[in-house]
């Protein structure tokens, strides 16, 4: 099964994914880079979800989409699988210039939904495809992030004495959102 994940993924050469994509870095504004950005991905058949700056600090800023696509495909996998229907992409400013990020397509599909594939691979490829196409208008998508054995996000955890993603901690339920949230 693992090797049939990693061919169907394209991945199955290079053994080794990134969780990003180092796009570019331009001389921009994050607004202006950012924009263009979001202008690439709604044209490209992509929705516009939300946008923030981590921590709030104005020199980062994450742009997240999807698309009815992405959000159909995630519903396949029942454990969890909705949370791979958000893409990213990040800008980070740093002496002047601004550094446009993507999440890697396949780590994420693989990280989430490597023990469930049954048969979506080529929908998979198709969908990492789709989105890296976007962003191959502002330039190569270069590893970045560090490095994890394809093999091995099938299995994934954060870090060691982590729950495994398929073997989540529930401290508590809520009936809402809201009731959680406080």
């Amino acid at each position: 099964m693992i090797t049939l994940v990693l061919s169907a993924l394209q991945i199955y050469a290079q053994e080794t994914l990134s969780p990003y994509f180092k796009v570019a870095e331009v001389d921009a504004s994050i607004a202006d880079a950012s924009a263009q950005v979001k202008e690439a991905i709604t044209t490209s058949g992509f929705e516009m979800i939300g946008a923030y700056h981590p921590s709030q600090n104005e020199d980062l800023f994450v742009v997240c989409f999807t698309s009815d696509e992405l959000k159909n495909l995630s519903l396949q996998f029942n454990d969890r699988g909705a949370l791979a229907s958000v893409m990213k992409a990040g800008f980070v400013k740093k002496d002047g210039k601004v550094t446009i990020t993507l999440l890697n397509p396949e780590y994420m599909f693989l990280a989430y939904w490597g023990e469930q594939l049954n048969g979506q691979e080529k929908m998979l490829v198709a969908m990492s495809d789709k989105v890296k196409n976007i962003f191959k208008k502002f330039g190569t998508l270069e590893n970045y992030g560090g490095e994890e054995k394809a093999e091995d996000l099938t299995h994934y955890h954060y870090m060691m004495m982590m729950p495994y993603f398929d073997d989540p901690d529930e401290l508590a339920t809520f009936d809402t959102f809201e009731e959680g949230w406080k």
